[in-house]
Order: C-alpha cells, then structure tokens, then sequence
C-alpha cells in the first residue's frame, strides 16, 4: 500500500507534463501567430505606402561627372624697375630713372594684355613670377589680379626649368613661360604657341635678336636649359641644338623683337605714337 502511495516515477511527470502541454499547444501558437503576424502585417502597410509615395515622386538623376578642363600655366617673368639696375642697355638714351621707368611701362603693358586670360572660365592660369621680393612686384601683381610666384636662385635657364616643371607638376597639360618686354606680343601668340603643343614637345618664340620671347613645353627636361650663353646671339640656336640631343621635337612661332638696346626703345615708341 505505501508503496502505490508513493509519488509517481518520473516517466509518469513527463507524460502528465506532456498531456498538459497538448492542450496548451494551440493556445501559444496562437498567440505567436499574432505577435508575428501583426509584425507581418504592419511591414506590408509600410512597404505598400512607400510604393504608392515613390510612384508620384520624381526621380531625381546623379548629374554626370564632368572632368575639370586641364588649364595652360602662362608665366610671366619680372624684374623690379629700378634705376641702375634695369634696362641698363637703354641707359645710354634715356638715363638710370628712364631706362627704369621703360622697364616699368613694359611690364605693366604686358600685364595689361594677359590679365584678360585669367578669367575664372579660362583655360589659363596666369601668374607673375618676380625675380625678387620687391614691393613694386607686389602692386603690379595685385593690379593686375594675378598671383605673384617666386622666380628660383641661379640663371635664367634654372629659373625658366623650374617655373615650367612646377607648373607641370602641379597638373598644367601645357607650360609657357614669356618674358615682359616684348611689345608685339599678344594673346593670338600665345593661343599659337599652346596649340602648337599639341603636336610638338616644345616651342619657341624667337626673337630677333637670337634669343627667344617665349618656350612652351609639356614636360620638362632640365639639359634643355644647361649650357646656354644667356644674353647672347647664340641663346636659341644652342636650346634648338640641346632639344634635338634630348630627342625632343620643337616648334617655331613667329619671330619677334623684344626691347633690350636704344634702337628697340625708339621702335617702340614709334609704335605707339603712331
């Protein structure tokens, strides 16, 4: 008898847990099904506003990318006007103070003509590299709304390597580098040149005096500029000699006639006054 009293086994609880379970089964069931269901639900809504809105909302594209133009680095080379120290070719005619302010009158007339370039549609960007930091550069550069640039230390030919490889490098498709004393140039000059660069690796203005008024490249080879006689007759036809050693092919623009003795000074102002 106490032992039939005794608690049932434990394969006994699991069948009466079990039976229990049964008829709890459906009930849970339910209650999930509701739970997910109301989820389910409440998503569809969701999802069938957001079709309904996006079908009356225009469209707005991704506007194209557009590649920024590859500018021309046009450089303009200066000197201060200072009396003694500039133009001391033209001394002879018009003085220390005259030959300076002949100077001064040509650089502010070649900044006259290239300002214009720069405008913030252009295809150039234009600057005014000083041979120093002398504060009559610093005016003529905000005069003209261009940024002033420093020429490097060394001769011509360094300074004119070194304008032309930072400009390159700073991703210009072209470099031209022009003095400031030469009258005739002008902006139709300058579109030759750069034109001619899409055939030829370099390009020279001559001058009329041997030298050039004006070199354009698109890369930049440092043995181009080494070993000229700066200021001599013989400038252009030793870069013309280094550009062939260096297998580079050159283009020739017109030639020109820059201001550097008393008889280019009275044709200048014969120019003028006419």
């Amino acid at each position: 008898a106490m032992q039939t009293a005794q608690a049932p086994d434990a394969a006994q609880r699991f069948s009466r847990i079990d039976s229990a379970y049964q008829y709890k089964r459906p009930a849970l069931a339910a209650v999930r099904f509701f739970r997910h269901g109301v989820r389910h639900v409440e998503v569809a809504i969701a999802l069938l506003f957001w079709r309904l809105a996006s079908a009356f909302v225009p469209r707005v594209l991704p506007r194209p990318t557009q590649s920024k133009a590859v500018r021309i680095a046009l450089m303009v080379f200066a000197k201060a006007a200072e009396a003694g120290a500039s133009k001391t070719r033209l001394m002879p005619l018009l003085g220390a103070s005259g030959a300076a302010a002949a100077h001064a009158e040509l650089v502010q007339r070649t900044l006259a003509w290239v300002a214009p370039l720069a405008r913030a549609n252009s295809r150039y960007a234009v600057s005014l590299w000083g041979a120093s930091q002398h504060r009559m550069l610093k005016a003529w550069s905000r005069q003209a709304g261009l940024p002033l640039r420093q020429q490097a230390d060394g001769d011509l030919g360094w300074r004119i390597q070194h304008a032309l490889a930072n400009a390159l490098a700073q991703g210009a498709s072209k470099a031209i580098v022009v003095g400031s004393d030469c009258p005739v140039m002008n902006s139709n000059y300058i579109d030759l040149a750069q034109r001619a660069l899409d055939e030829a690796d370099i390009v020279f203005g001559p001058a009329q005096d041997g030298g050039y008024v004006l070199v354009g490249c698109k890369r930049s080879r440092a043995e181009l500029f080494e070993g000229i006689e700066w200021g001599s007759s013989r400038v252009l036809a030793q870069s013309l000699a280094k550009a062939e050693a260096c297998g580079l092919s050159v283009a020739l623009l017109e030639t020109l006639w820059d201001v550097d003795r008393p008889e280019d000074w009275l044709r200048y102002r014969r120019r003028v006054d006419e």
